[in-house]
C-alpha cells in the first residue's frame, strides 16, 4: 500500500465530529431594522406642569451647571463635536438665563430640526437624558419639535 506525500503529511482525522452549540444570534439579529422614511420620534411622556413651569425648573437646575459639565455629559451621551443636535443643545444652554427667554431658544432650535437623522438624534438624547439634569431642556425641545410636525 502506497501512501501519497499529502497523506503523510496531512493525516485524515477519524474521530467522531465533536458536537458544537449553536452560536447565539448576534444583537443586531435580533434588532428589526427601519428604513430612513418610517423613522418617527416616540411621543415624549408628559408631566403634570406646563411647559414655563418645566423651564423655570430647567433654568433653576441650570444655574449650578457650567460648560464643562454640559459637555462631559454630552461626551457621555456619544454625541460627535460636530453635532447638530449637540450645537443646538449648546445653543439652548447657552440662553438659559431666564425661562421665557429659555423657551424663545428652543422653539428656535426645533424649528431648525428637519432631518431623519436629526430625529433620531435627539430620540437617543431624549432616552439618555432621563434623569439628569438635561432631560427638561431635551423635553421640551422634543415637545417644540413634535408640534412643528
Amino acid at each position: 500500500m502506497k501512501q501519497t506525500v499529502q497523506e503523510i503529511l496531512i493525516p485524515e482525522k477519524k474521530e467522531p465530529a465533536v458536537l458544537k452549540k449553536p452560536a447565539a444570534k448576534s444583537r443586531a439579529d435580533g434588532i428589526s431594522r427601519k428604513t430612513e422614511s418610517s423613522v418617527k420620534m416616540k411621543p415624549v411622556p408628559r408631566k403634570p406642569s406646563d411647559p414655563l413651569a418645566t423651564a423655570r425648573t430647567a433654568v433653576a437646575q441650570l444655574e449650578t451647571i457650567d460648560g464643562k459639565m454640559i459637555r462631559q455629559r454630552l461626551d457621555m451621551m456619544n454625541l460627535r463635536r460636530s453635532s447638530s443636535i449637540r450645537l443646538m443643545l449648546t445653543r439652548i444652554f447657552r440662553s438659559a438665563v431666564e425661562p421665557e427667554e429659555l423657551m424663545r431658544s428652543i422653539r428656535e432650535e426645533a424649528e431648525k430640526i428637519v432631518t431623519n437623522e436629526d430625529r433620531k438624534e435627539l430620540e437617543m438624547v431624549r432616552v439618555l437624558s432621563e434623569n439628569s439634569f438635561l432631560e427638561p431642556v431635551v423635553r421640551l425641545l422634543c415637545l417644540a419639535v413634535e408640534k412643528g410636525v
